[in-house]
């Protein structure tokens, strides 16, 4: 019983966002980092947004946003987590060490060393979590301030 409510409580920070139409997220893979863009126009989809992927030359594409994780997106069913443990694809992340923290890399990938870029935004997401699994389990939660 307990680790059925543990579970419960560790989904309430995934977001289902059914009739999410938008071509874009079609092209998201599992472990992205993501944020919702405003759409307001005349074809916008019922949540007036596309999903796009974090990319830290802009800071209009992600430093001041909410940020997710993309888990899938079937049948227009956009799924995205906003904190929380996640085990990531060894494809995700550039380098996984047990407590560090994590931010976007040169290449937009989870890593523990932050992006070099000058002009570039850095933002803390979340650590790296020991377990006995040995997967690239994360804790993700995005601070909310950043520098560029």
């Amino acid at each position: 019983m307990e680790s059925d409510r543990t579970q419960i409580e560790l989904d309430g920070f995934r977001y289902s966002f059914p009739d999410f139409i938008d071509s874009g997220a079609s092209s998201l893979n599992y472990g992205d980092v993501v944020y919702l863009e405003s759409n307001l126009s005349a074809g916008a989809n019922n949540w007036n947004a596309i999903c796009k992927k974090a990319n830290t030359i802009s800071i209009n594409q992600g430093s001041f946003n909410a940020l997710f994780v993309f888990v899938s997106y079937t049948n227009n069913n956009l799924i995205l987590l906003n904190k929380g443990f996640f085990d990531l694809e060894s494809s995700n992340i550039s380098q996984w060490t047990a407590g560090r923290t994590l931010y976007l890399n040169n290449s937009n990938t989870l890593d523990i060393t932050p992006t070099s870029s000058s002009g570039s935004w850095v933002r803390s997401l979340g650590f790296c979590v020991p377990n006995k699994v040995n997967k690239k389990r994360i804790w993700f939660e995005p601070d909310s301030t950043y520098i560029k």
